[in-house]
Order: C-alpha cells, then structure tokens, then sequence
C-alpha cells in the first residue's frame, strides 16, 4: 500500500516536443504478488492557454504547434499493415511536433502513444464523439469509457478533448436550429461540460481539456461556464478553415485567428498506389471508377480548377499518371500559402492541417497515401519544407517574411538573386542580408530595389532567397515568381542529369546528384520499389546550383540496392517534363 512522489529536478531530462530538445523516456515498473506492469513515461508540464489565446506551453516554454489530424489508418483496428511507427516519423521527419486523433475515428492501440512520445510528437485526442448531436441515454457508459480511456493513456496525451465539431455540428440541423435549439443546447453542456470533463478530472485533475474543437472555450478557470457564439469566431480558441471557392495559393485567403486545428485541400493518390488496387480500365479521370472513388462534393472540379489555375492550361490528353502528380502538387503547394500565411500572424500559436495519413486508398485530404507501407505524396515533401525551423518567403509586392520556431536567437545571412526562369541566366543579385532573428520570432524586410528594377525588365523573373548559418550551412531556401503563373512559362525541356552514390555501411543514404541545363519547376523524384523518403522534393533545380538529395529508406536494416537498381528504378517528374512528352526523364553519366 501507499504510493511514492518522484521529482526530477534536472531540466536537462525533461522530454520536448520535436525540434525542441530531446525526448528522454524512463522506465517505469510495478510490481505486485501477481502482475508487473511496465511503461515508458515522459517527464513534461504542458498547458494550453484557453483565455485569451489559444497556445500550448512545454516546461514552461511556449510552443509553436505543427502538426495534422490523425485518422485510423485502416477501416480494420487488427489490420496486421498498421504501421503507426512510420506513420509518425514521417510526421516528425516533416517538422510536426503535435498531432489531433480525431474523434470521428477510434481509440487507437498503444504503438500510436508510444511513437508519439519517442518521437517528439505531442498528442491532442478526442474522445470518440464527432459531427453530431448526441442523446445522454448513455451517461454511465460515457463516464466510464471517458474514465478508461484517461487512465490508459492520461501520461501520453498532452491535451484531451471532448468532441470534434459537435459545438459546431448544433448549426448544421434543423432540428438543433428551429424551436428546439435551447434542448439541444443543455444536453450538450450536460455531456461534454458535467459529464465527461468531470470524468476525465478524476482521473487526471490537472491535464488540458477542451469540450470541443473549434470552439470558443470558457468564460472561467473552472471551465464550466461555456462561452456560446461561433464556434469558428476568430477571435476566441481553435478554428477550421475551408474555403474551397478562395484561390489556395492567396495568402489573403487565410483569416487571422488564434490557432488553426483544421484545414486542407484534397489531391489523388499517386499512380503506383492506384496500381494496387485498380484495373487499367479504371485509371483515367473520367472513368466510373474514378468518379465513384471521389466521396467529396464537387471534389474533383475544386482540384482541378486549381491545378488549371495555376500549373497547366489544359487537362485534356494528359497521362493519367501525371494527372495525380498534378494533383499532388497543387494539394503541397496549397498548403504551402496556408502555413505562409498563418505564420506571419502575430499571436497565432499553431496550425495543424487536415490530414496527415488515409483510412483507405482514394481521394482525400491526406499527405500519406493509404499504400503498405505509406508512400509520402507530392504535398508531404511541401510541408515538411514549410515547417522547417526557419522559414522563408516573399509577401507579394516585396516583403520577405523570416520566422524562427527556435528557442535561442537565430544570427543568419540572407542571400537574394533574380535569375532568368527561362534559362537560368543570373539577372542581378544583392550583397548578403544579415538577420538577427529572435527566439520563436518574426522579421520582415523589403526586396533590394536593384533587385525590383531588374525584375520589372526582364522576361520571366524569378527570386531566389537562401539563408545561411555563419558556418555557411543553408537553413532555408524559397523562391517568387514575379507577376506570371508557372502555366504560362515557355519551360524548356527537362534536361536532368543525375548521379547516384552508395555510401558506406552501416547507414545506407543513397545520395542523388541532380543537374539541369535550365531551370526545373518542381523536379521531384520517385523510387516506387523501395519505401522511404527524399529529404526534399518538388523543388526549383536551377543550372548553376546542382542539388544533392538523400534517400532516407523506411528500414534502414533491410536496405539492399545497387546504384544499377537505384536508376532503372527512379521516376523524376516536373513542369518540364509535362511541357516535353516524350523526351528522356534524366540522363544517368558514366
């Protein structure tokens, strides 16, 4: 009987979120006449400022949250191809440092948590409530799955939720709007404000709690007088965001808010994931397959208007298998502006996008294709640039926008040139910008006029921004396209050489060495036969800067590939290559 207190003084071992510090995990055992029980635990404080802002906080430090909402990762909860460990570190390879389990979907098995804390990856989970208004016939059943849920998982989850859009779901039915409205009011505030908040307390006293995402949160510490409105206001906690009728790549599209919890755009799965499941007849954009396969409303005009938008003037004749990549980009570059924009709001405490992974293989939100294992699509690579520690990019007309999520100052240099979009030809280039960043803050700085002047008379202008360590490492790099859309570039044909290396055991990171004779738009390669993932991709390969990628494979272990296999295996695509038809994807030299 009894019970003992351990403390930790030694900062140095608490756990932090990912790109923050390490992520220390103790053993914890107990033992009794008749059992062990034996669990990893992470040592951390976490609270969410629900007030005022909406932030969370870690040992004391303020966080800038990235991440996106989990979903199950099959409709089968004993589907023996569950990876969740790969699942999370390529959330964690992509910058993330928090994740939502989305109520819509089910308690998931301990390898979720247990992932989550080796990996740096804060977990936000709802309770399994979604969409929806719900009796309170089933009170006891509630508590007590409320109760087993926090005790199985109260050490691992950062922040506990009541719903997912319930609050907002009492706006979406008539019978939730009409006369009956007060009913439906109580019965929520009943469930999630009396009843499951109170279970979780007794369980857990002190971790963080919301009664619903997006909502308005609570007009007092207690936490037991809601403050009702708009449950997307702006001005108070979480919001989701889609505006599928708003250009995506606006950066005025985005609204200031708090924190956003939700928000995304749909693309395709790629053509070596449809292989998997699909016949021949089946892979084309307008076959019945692909039709029936879209479950969202107006799903694929909203891609495709995008992608016609910005990338190519016309779909017609296209190969299906570009038509995915397409979509792919466009869905990354979306949520590129997204995390631009809502990265220079000040006061903005973090964005999650919805979604990181798929329940099964067809038209989605998702950033992981639904593949055994997960295949990183296009976007997954957008993201990962666009949650990097530093970012960097242009605010039409002029404005460059660093930010810092470090919590030490940042001292770097930036580079600034235009160069020919076209050819590559360099147009003009500024002496090195030093920046003094703060910690987890912001500067904003103006295009050298040089640099606007040689811009406005040249035929396809584009911006290249690179910062740069004081050792000369390259921290971030971005580029603007001066006042044209890609669709409308004359591109030159796509020629690529690359060189693959092998580097010695026991880590085996094959390296590619890309070069190109003329700008690239979006060069992105692929190797179908071997999971994994390219520590950058869909990128701006320009003539006088060759490219070294490195290929990260799932399982490092079992990783067995000749340079030979490497090339006969790898795909490259970019706007080039869809401009040109025909031509060879890369040049391999001797």
């Amino acid at each position: 009987g009894g019970a003992r207190l351990l403390r930790v003084c030694d900062p140095a071992q608490v756990w932090w979120p990912n790109g923050y510090g390490p992520q220390p995990l103790y053993s914890v055992v107990l033992e009794t006449a008749t059992d062990v029980l034996e669990r990893t635990v992470a040592l951390r404080e976490v609270e969410l400022e629900n007030a005022t802002r909406f932030a969370f906080r870690v040992n004391g430090r303020r966080l800038y949250a990235k991440g996106a909402n989990v979903v199950p990762a099959s409709a089968l909860s004993s589907d023996p191809a569950i990876d969740w460990d790969w699942t999370l570190r390529s959330a964690a390879a992509a910058n993330m440092n928090l994740i939502r389990v989305w109520g819509g979907g089910r308690y998931e098995r301990d390898e979720l948590f247990e992932a989550a804390d080796r990996l740096g990856l804060l977990v936000w989970l709802e309770f399994a409530f979604a969409c929806g208004t719900y009796p309170l016939d089933l009170s006891e059943e509630v508590r007590s799955e409320v109760v087993y849920q926090a005790r199985r998982l109260q050490s691992r989850v950062a922040v506990f939720g009541a719903n997912n859009e319930n609050e907002l779901a009492l706006t979406w039915y008539p019978q939730s709007l009409g006369d009956d409205r007060d009913r439906f009011v109580v019965d929520y505030s009943r469930l999630y404000v009396d009843l499951v908040r109170p279970a979780l307390r007794s369980v857990d006293p002190d971790v963080a709690f919301v009664d619903s995402s997006p909502s308005n949160g609570f007009l007092d510490s207690d936490q037991t007088v809601k403050r009702w409105g708009d449950a997307n206001d702006l001005a108070f906690g979480d919001v989701h965001h889609y505006d599928y009728d708003a250009d995506c790549m606006d950066l005025d599209a985005y609204p200031a808010a708090l924190f956003v919890s939700e928000h995304g755009r749909m693309s395709l799965p790629s053509a070596v994931a449809y292989a998997d499941f699909t016949a021949p007849e089946d892979r084309s954009r307008t076959s019945r397959f692909s039709r029936f396969r879209m479950r969202h409303e107006n799903g694929y005009e909203q891609i495709e208007a995008e992608v016609l938008r910005h990338l190519v003037h016309s779909l017609e004749s296209l190969p299906f298998a570009d038509y995915l990549w397409l979509s792919q980009l466009q869905q990354g570059l979306c949520l590129e502006t997204a995390l631009r924009a809502w990265r220079a709001v000040d006061g903005l405490a973090g964005v999650l996008y919805w979604q990181l992974n798929d329940a099964w293989p067809g038209p989605s939100w998702s950033t992981l294709e639904y593949h055994r294992p997960a295949r990183w699509k296009v976007s997954h690579s957008l993201v990962r640039r666009n949650m990097n520690p530093i970012l960097l990019y242009v605010r039409p007309p002029r404005t460059v926008l660093l930010a810092n999520d470090h919590l030490s100052p940042v001292a770097l240099d930036l580079g600034l040139d235009v160069l020919d979009a076209l050819d590559g030809r360099p147009l003009a280039a500024a002496d090195p910008l030093p920046v003094a960043l703060a910690p987890q803050g912001l500067a904003r700085l103006d295009v050298p006029d040089s640099l606007l002047a040689a811009a406005d008379s040249a035929r396809a202008p584009v911006l290249r921004l690179v910062a740069y360590s004081s050792s000369a490492d390259k921290l971030a790099e971005s580029h603007f396209l001066f006042g044209t859309e890609l669709k409308d570039l004359d591109l030159a044909p796509p020629n690529v050489s690359v060189r693959v290396t092998l580097p010695a055991a026991p880590r085996p990171a094959p390296q590619f060495l890309c070069r190109a004779a003329a700008p690239v738009a979006y060069l992105t390669l692929d190797l179908p036969a071997y999971p994994g993932y390219f520590d950058d991709n869909a990128f701006f390969l320009f003539p006088d800067e060759p490219r070294t990628l490195t290929f990260f494979p799932k399982d490092p272990a079992a990783f067995r590939a000749s340079q030979a296999d490497l090339l006969a295996d790898l795909r490259l695509r970019s706007l080039n290559h869809l401009a040109h038809p025909g031509l060879p994807a890369f040049t391999a030299p001797s």
